[in-house]
């Protein structure tokens, strides 16, 4: 009885682990760098907590597990943090929120490593990372590139299967800016509640524009956030007015004009569309086109995912 219970708290001991951040990430040198010190969970948090831009990302992805490394660089402070979080798209989150458009991109077969001052960030499946220097966050080091390799080929073993959710092929590549795709789980942007979305950003003539593509759990609750916008939007002064990007469609669609330009929603089955700052209504119509055509190419693997999930 005795071994058996060894053995039991030997494999809740092995699970706990494998639930968390691996503490081996943290070497006591990378190149001329010496760690200071590690931290995890609440103290980790607090270790990220005056960089504002980290702060939100961990903040709205909330991670389940986190270490931080607080490493001297010749009397330069970097800061390497490593979180596991609920999906892959939240990971996505949090590196893709770090480095977006435009970056300095490593992909490889193992995840992804990007640069964009002041961060250098990563992501293997449902893992992110990064380095960071709050006291001189100019700071590049060579071993970001080398030491976030290493971080990605050490997670290799422990990821997720589960890729990001299908939503982000509906984006249009069409005049869209290179590195820009992020992930959103819930915050608002330009007066409008973002949730569950990939977003990228565009060119549409003169106008900086972005599209948002957010994913419900049923068609239901598109079509209900569809009726709430429409009433949120008309209670706020504007004059929503109803838009057919194209006709014959079963979507609904309505439109709004604002100082930096036009703003659609659309909704179609469980997919809400969000086009912010278009330059005009045929314009706003070839991105709804556009997005609707990538929907019908993803459409199997959509519907798969779609049953999946009500299992």
């Amino acid at each position: 009885m005795r071994n058996r219970v060894i053995i039991i708290l030997a494999v809740l001991a092995a699970g706990a682990a494998c639930a968390g951040v691996p503490s081996g990430l943290f070497p006591e040198r990378i190149g001329e760098a010496r760690l200071a010190r590690v931290c995890e969970g609440d103290e980790a948090i607090r270790l990220f907590a005056r960089d504002a831009a980290l702060s939100a990302f961990l903040s709205e992805f909330k991670p389940r597990a986190i270490r931080g490394g607080v490493y001297d660089y010749g009397g330069i402070t970097i800061h390497l943090g490593i979180a596991r979080l609920s999906s892959c798209d939240d990971a996505y989150g949090v590196y893709s929120g770090l480095t977006a458009m435009p970056r300095e991109r490593w992909p490889s077969a193992a995840g992804e490593i990007s640069y964009r001052p002041p961060y250098a960030a990563g992501q293997a499946g449902e893992y992110a990372f990064w380095f960071t220097s709050p006291t001189n966050p100019q700071t590049y080091a060579s071993f970001y590139r080398t030491h976030g390799e290493a971080i990605l080929a050490a997670l290799a073993g422990r990821t997720s299967k589960e890729p990001c959710s299908y939503h982000w092929k509906i984006l249009p590549e069409e005049n869209r800016y290179a590195d820009s795709i992020v992930y959103i789980k819930s915050r608002e942007e330009n007066g409008v509640r973002i949730y569950h979305a990939y977003a990228a950003t565009y060119q549409a003539k003169r106008n900086l524009a972005r599209i948002y593509v957010m994913r419900y759990n049923s068609e239901i609750d598109a079509i209900d956030r569809y009726s709430r916008e429409k009433a949120r939007v008309a209670s706020s002064g504007a004059s929503p007015a109803d838009f057919m990007p194209m006709p014959g469609t079963p979507m609904q669609s309505f439109l709004w004009a604002a100082e930096s330009g036009l703003q659609v929603f659309c909704q179609y089955r469980w997919i809400c569309l969000y086009l912010h700052n278009m330059p005009d209504r045929t314009y706003a119509a070839s991105f709804v086109r556009a997005a609707f055509k990538n929907m019908s190419l993803i459409r199997d693997e959509a519907l798969s995912q779609a049953t999946r999930e009500k299992r």
